[in-house]
């Protein structure tokens, strides 16, 4: 078992009961060898738990055996209802439908809709034997007989609501009889928007909104808010109301939903639609095709398009976003688009469909496009002889020398090249190179080095390359903290500028810090204001900027070698108690030192003195609320957010701050032996109470 308590933070981990953490109430479910199979919701699991091996804010189901607790399986995708108990959070799956036999207990009735065993909580109708019940966004449940579902879809109130024609169907617009969706308990489930008209039961809002929509399947005994495809996705909308699954005549009525950072969807109608290309919400080959307010959906081939919001699309089995778009070059694969056959990334963000460019004379601008013998390729040194243009067929991979101006600029630092991979429709960088390379001297070829053989005649030897990024110096070339390229793990660099690209020379070390944690992966800036020990060094750590955002740079010193004094109240010292150990000095009354080991974590107040005023940006009446812990001493400038004033006892050695619920100390002559400060972003200044 981990040392974890079960707690919100916890869901989803085996805590230090040896229990698996289920919620954030502190309830657990335990491996026992004798159980029968039981089945158990858990929901907001921590990054850290095994069975998603990731956050999620949504649900999944574990199956507890006879000794064994794991993900469920066999969890099919689509609507489930389930009996949720939630004094120990099991559940028991409801079979929806007219011939369903299940008793359904109103208070316990849940409903979602699963997809890759994420279950996601849902809302609206369900027919389980001859009950039609409603599950509310408000929090009600009930359920009516079929006759006594009334029989109207006339007004605004009505929309929806559940209302009989014949068969039992979903009010999705009063004022057109001709806009019917499917009964509820057809064969097959199709999908439709409805204005989220206020108090609906599908999500209750307190009012309506001009273009706003709710997604609703129906079908297959259910009529759910889709939540599968609220959470993200474009979607065009037939005259009906239906949502459009294949290609069809042309609409303009475009709806696009999106999830917000408290998890909830929301959908609107887009007025003005900028021309292009947009990925449809249905995973599938089609795309959302948009001219002038007019779209349509359109079969796609395998390849690249360009995005009507500067984004690339890639097509093969489905259409999506890249998981990450290369800076480069991509063939456009919209064969309407003759004017465009290109589409250049700028950066990860940033595409835009590109014209055939000119005919390159004399020299050609190294890394970007151009022309040369009658076809697009790309300048690598600035030789047109040079530039190689998209294969027939194999990828290759070429060395492309650095230039200011190139479009690979923000990739390849000065003073290196950059391994480009080169396909049937892609350049970009080839971030697999490692180790060693051979490069042809006339063709700029990259092949592998094979082993301690020396290069071929013809070809030059670069012998540190890291995520695509070469030297051909023989010695080894200094890191590159902003890509992390020839950095070496668990090791702090010093770079003179922001972005991390130039590491400082002249000593003491000055500048920005950043902590490199696996070598040839990006390393992270270091943003804290105060003290850090990390690697066998101090690091004192301040805000260069005046003003707008932070921009954090630290110096480099040897660990101290002394204990507190006079001369080092508010810095890092040796532990008096322990050598191996450092404190932080807090005061010297007298001939007495007043330090807090950086062991544990606590909050306290640092007052000004010479030797810290620059690190916390303090003058000589201020004080800084600062956290310690193990290896650092950092300005909290967020924890008075929570609490206000801040205090301290007068008389108390440690300077610690008092929490919520801490109790007083008596009374001297009346008078709680209390300082009290006022605290704004960590700065704090003591009152005159």
């Amino acid at each position: 078992p981990s040392l974890v308590a079960c707690n919100a933070n916890n869901i989803g981990l085996l805590d230090k009961n040896g229990k698996i953490c289920v919620s954030g109430e502190g309830l657990e479910i335990a491996i026992n060898e004798d159980a029968t199979s039981t089945d158990y919701l858990v929901t907001g699991a921590s990054a850290s738990n095994i069975f998603t091996e990731e956050a999620t804010v949504n649900s999944f189901i574990l199956t507890m055996t006879a000794g064994s607790i794991t993900l469920k399986s066999g969890l099919t995708d689509g609507v489930k209802a389930f009996e949720f108990n939630d004094t120990d959070y099991s559940v028991a799956s409801i079979t929806l439908g007219s011939a369903s036999t299940d008793t359904v207990v109103m208070a316990k009735l849940r409903l979602y809709m699963c997809e890759s065993n994420i279950c996601f909580r849902t809302y609206g109708y369900v027919l389980i034997g001859s009950n039609y019940y409603t599950v509310s966004r408000k929090g009600t449940i009930n359920s009516k007989g079929r006759s006594e579902i009334e029989s109207t879809c006339t007004s605004t109130s009505k929309i929806g609501s559940l209302h009989k024609n014949a068969n039992i169907f979903v009010c999705l617009n009063y004022t057109n009889a001709a806009v019917l969706p499917q009964q509820i308990d057809a064969v097959g489930a199709k999908n439709y928007i409805m204005p989220n008209v206020a108090e609906n039961v599908f999500t209750n809002p307190e009012t309506t909104e001009d273009d706003s929509y709710i997604i609703l399947l129906a079908g297959d005994n259910a009529v759910l808010l889709n939540v599968l495809y609220e959470r993200k996705g474009n979607y065009l909308v037939k005259t009906d109301q239906e949502i459009l699954t294949a290609v069809d005549t042309p609409t303009s009525l475009f709806i696009t939903c999106e999830t917000d950072a408290a998890n909830e969807y929301t959908c609107t109608k887009l007025t003005t639609i900028t021309n292009g290309y947009y990925i449809h919400g249905i995973v599938g080959t089609n795309l959302i095709s948009c001219t002038d307010n007019s779209c349509q959906l359109k079969a796609s081939s395998a390849g690249y398009y360009g995005g009507a919001l500067n984004n690339l699309i890639k097509c093969g089995a489905s259409c999506g976003d890249p998981p990450t778009p290369a800076i480069g070059y991509y063939v456009n694969k919209d064969a309407g688009e003759t004017e465009h056959p290109y589409i250049e990334c700028s950066t990860e963000t940033h595409c835009e469909l590109i014209e055939t460019p000119g005919e390159a004379t004399g020299t050609c601008a190294i890394g970007h496009l151009i022309t040369h013998g009658g076809k697009a390729k790309l300048c690598l040194d600035g030789n047109p002889d040079h530039s190689q243009g998209f294969t027939d067929s194999s990828e290759k991979n070429f060395l492309l020398s650095y230039h200011a101006s190139s479009l690979f600029v923000s990739k390849i630092p000065n003073g290196f090249a950059g391994v480009i991979k080169i396909t049937t429709t892609e350049m970009f960088i080839d971030e697999t190179v490692d180790d060693n390379r051979c490069v042809s001297t006339t063709t700029l070829q990259v092949t592998d080095k094979d082993g301690e053989t020396d290069c071929t005649s013809g070809t030059t030897a670069y012998e540190h390359c890291s995520n695509g990024i070469c030297s051909s110096s023989p010695t080894a070339p200094s890191c590159v903290p902003k890509t992390g390229d020839f950095c070496t793990e668990n090791t702090d660099y010093i770079c003179t500028d922001e972005e991390g690209t130039t590491l400082s020379t002249a000593t003491p070390y000055t500048g920005f810090l950043y902590q490199c944690v696996k070598a040839n992966e990006p390393c992270q800036p270091y943003t804290n204001v105060g003290f850090l020990i990390s690697n066998e060094k101090l690091y004192s750590c301040w805000n260069d900027a005046n003003s707008g955002p932070p921009s954090i740079k630290c110096k480099q010193s040897d660990l101290p070698t002394t204990n507190c004094s006079s001369t080092s109240v508010g810095t890092i010292v040796k532990d008096a108690s322990d050598p191996a150990k450092f404190a932080l000095c807090l005061d010297y009354n007298g001939t007495t030192p007043v330090a807090i080991t950086l062991t544990k974590t606590a909050h306290v107040m640092l007052k000004y003195t010479t030797a810290n005023g620059n690190t916390f940006g303090l003058s000589n009446t201020q004080y800084a609320l600062v956290k310690v812990d193990e290896t650092t001493v950092t300005l909290n400038n967020e924890y008075e957010d929570d609490y206000g004033y801040m205090y301290i006892y007068a008389k108390k050695a440690d300077y610690s701050i008092l929490e919520k619920g801490t109790t007083c100390l008596t009374k001297v002559e009346g008078v709680y032996p209390l300082l009290e400060f006022d605290c704004e972003k960590g700065i704090c200044q003591e009152t005159s109470s």
